[in-house]
C-alpha cells in the first residue's frame, strides 16, 4: 500500500518536472523568436516609410548586433570577478540586515524604521544607472509601439518621425555599450 503512494507520488512529482523544463524551454525558444522577429520587421518598414535612411539603418543595426555580441563575450569574461563581487555585497547585506536586527531588538528603532532604512540602502546600490535605464527603455518601448500603431495607419509622415526618433535612440545605444566595451 505504501508503495504504491509512493510510486503514484515519484510519477507525479516526475512529471511535474518534465513539465517545468519544458515549459521553460518553450518560453526561451519564443523569447528568442520574438526579438528575432522584432529585428527582422523593422527593415522592411524603414523601406517603405523612410527609403533615404535604409543603409544608414543597416549600418547600426549591424553595429549594435556585433556590439551585443562582444558585451555578451566581457560579461562572460568577467564573470567570476562579478560572482565575487556579489558575494561581497551580499555580505555587507547581511552585516546591514543583522545590524538592523539588533537597532531594533535594542528598542533604537521600530520595525518600520528598519524596513525603511533598508529600503534606502538597498537603493544606494542600485545608484541612477538603473533608473536611467528604465526610463530608456521605457522610452524605447513607446517609440517602438507608436511606431507599429503608425504603420498598422500606414501613416508615413507620423512613421518616418519616429522611425527617425528611433534611430536616434539605437544610435544613442550603440554609443553607451561601446562606452561599456571600453571602460
Amino acid at each position: 500500500m505504501k508503495s504504491l503512494k509512493l510510486n503514484k507520488v515519484i510519477t507525479i512529482v516526475l512529471t511535474l518536472v518534465l513539465c517545468m523544463s519544458s515549459l521553460s524551454f518553450a518560453a526561451k525558444e519564443f523569447d528568442n523568436e520574438r526579438s528575432k522577429d522584432h529585428r527582422v520587421k523593422l527593415l522592411p518598414i524603414v523601406e517603405k516609410y523612410s527609403p533615404e535612411t535604409l543603409e544608414d539603418w543597416t549600418e547600426v543595426l549591424k553595429e549594435r548586433k556585433e556590439l551585443r555580441r562582444d558585451l555578451v563575450k566581457l560579461h562572460k569574461s568577467k564573470k567570476a570577478l562579478v560572482d565575487s563581487e556579489r558575494k561581497e555585497l551580499r555580505k555587507k547585506n547581511n552585516e546591514y540586515i543583522n545590524e538592523l536586527r539588533s537597532q531594533v531588538e535594542k528598542g533604537e528603532i521600530n520595525q518600520q524604521e528598519a524596513k525603511e532604512k533598508y529600503q534606502q540602502f538597498k537603493m544606494k546600490g542600485k545608484g541612477k544607472r538603473n533608473s536611467n535605464y528604465k526610463e530608456g527603455r521605457e522610452e524605447y518601448i513607446k517609440l517602438r509601439k507608436d511606431l507599429m500603431e503608425a504603420v498598422s495607419k500606414d501613416d508615413g509622415q507620423n512613421a518616418k518621425q519616429l522611425l527617425d526618433q528611433l534611430y536616434v535612440k539605437y544610435k544613442e545605444s550603440n554609443e553607451a555599450i561601446k562606452g561599456k566595451l571600453n571602460s
